[in-house]
């Protein structure tokens, strides 16, 4: 993978050192080469520089630029101001030829030229367009299973979409992709794409600025989700760093807000501390102890079942429609099922009706990509259930008759006559029985229970 040149910008140095602490030790986790260089100032932010004109903001923007050309360096950046300005700054000096010679006058005399050969690269954009989520899933060792999170893009990641060219403006998926692959649930709510608030806060009207982090904050509180995930600075200072603000005029949402980074810092075997997740102004506890717990609670299932595929599974979600159980069984998705296993609830699935409903028809696997289907874990957990006694009659006198005779129905020789048919033959079953007899009490053995 090539190298990059880190553009940090001013905000996570000086407020959230925490948050490149988790970006440093994730990336070299992920093995991805990134140089921090002398020479960059503030991208330059819009809100602020393009006040003091176009000229100021293109030319601190074109010097970045060249600070990293100078290197032989594209840029990386985890700040979605710092993405957009510089992004934008490049595509309006690539495309014309007079404005980029302008700017090489004004850049001179301090000994700067730039050529137009940058390309700047946001951190969800590396992941997921290069990395993948499916290699960072590979590297989960600690998945965030039964975790449940609202994804927040902030605004100047996604717009302007003909400049920046990162996502869907109006369906983004790419950041989702890449926290499913952490075992979270990204949940779909309707203030998603809403913006945070900030540059009113920050200047003439910090009430609405506060209502519209509010906004979205109260309806991640009400759908009961465990935490915000962002990747933004400036909407960490809104919707974590401003949230005790809310909370001094009466309205106390408690609501966890994390960094993209710090996920993946945990699901890569991390510790909390580690990556500095003390140090927000909302508590984390509530968030970290919950995955805790359902990590515990998920040792037994990780014994038993390849939990990278039980994540895809309950992620994935193909066969759910075609289901002819779930098409008739009132409240049953097979699914629900996969997520039960994955909060390690074993004992629950083995004492209930649930995995009996699966009808083992296979038409879950002809639709799984990975061809192996639900089918497959139900009849496993089926054959635990049995190994526990837990069987539906039907089955349990089945499975006694086969037990006993070594087949599951009786030949009744008077009606075969009466139908002109021979009469059966002889069965194995005494052949069969010594077999049977010989794999009792195996663990894989297909009588025991």
């Amino acid at each position: 993978m090539k190298e990059y040149a880190f553009f940090w910008g001013c905000q996570i140095p000086a407020r959230f050192p925490f948050v490149e602490l988790s970006t440093r030790k994730t990336l070299d986790a992920l093995g991805v080469p990134q140089r921090d260089i002398d020479g960059f100032t503030c991208c330059p932010q819009a809100a602020t520089v393009k006040l003091l004109g176009d000229s100021v903001w293109l030319a601190t923007a074109a010097r970045n630029l060249a600070v990293a050309e100078r290197e032989g360096l594209d840029i990386l950046t985890s700040c979605n101001g710092c993405y957009q300005v510089l992004k934008t700054a490049n595509a309006r000096l690539s495309t014309n030829p007079q404005l980029l010679e302008e700017v090489n006058r004004v850049l001179a005399p301090v000994g700067m030229e730039y050529r137009g050969e940058v390309r700047v690269k946001h951190l969800i954009e590396l992941l997921h367009d290069e990395i993948s989520p499916a290699a960072i899933e590979r590297k989960v060792v600690e998945p965030l299973i039964g975790m449940r999170v609202g994804i927040h893009y902030g605004c100047h990641l996604l717009r302007p979409s003909g400049t920046l060219r990162l996502d869907d403006p109006f369906e983004p998926s790419k950041f989702e992709s890449l926290v499913s692959a952490l075992g979270v649930e990204p949940v779909e709510y309707e203030t998603k794409l809403l913006c945070c608030g900030g540059l009113l806060s920050d200047t003439v009207s910090e009430d609405g600025g506060l209502g519209l982090a509010r906004r979205k904050l109260a309806e991640m509180k009400g759908l009961g989700l465990d935490a915000m995930c962002l990747i933004c600075p400036a909407c960490f200072i809104q919707y974590d760093s401003r949230q005790p603000l809310l909370k001094a005029r009466g309205e106390e949402l408690d609501l966890p807000v994390v960094f993209y980074t710090e996920l993946l810092g945990l699901a890569l075997g991390m510790k909390p501390r580690e990556l500095g997740l003390n140090r927000h102004a909302v508590k984390t506890d509530k968030f970290v102890k919950k995955w805790e717990r359902d990590l515990e609670n998920l040792k037994e299932v990780r014994k038993l079942f390849d939990v990278q595929f039980l994540m895809k599974c309950a992620q994935c979600k193909a066969c759910v429609e075609e289901c002819p159980a779930a098409q008739i069984i009132d409240g049953f998705t097979p699914t629900a099922v996969i997520e039960k296993l994955l909060r390690g609830e074993i004992d629950e699935l083995l004492s209930g009706k649930e995995i009996w409903y699966c009808l083992e028809c296979e038409t879950c696997r002809e639709l799984c990509p990975w061809k192996i289907g639900m089918s497959e874990i139900m009849t496993k957990l089926k054959t635990m259930a049995a190994e526990k006694g837990n069987m539906p009659l039907g089955l349990r006198q089945a499975a006694k008759a086969f037990r006993e005779s070594g087949a599951v129905a009786e030949v009744i020789e008077v009606s075969r006559k009466r139908l002109g048919l021979p009469p059966s033959k002889a069965t194995g079953y005494e052949q069969l029985k010594k077999i049977l007899d010989s794999l009792e009490g195996s663990p894989a053995s297909p009588t025991r229970g």
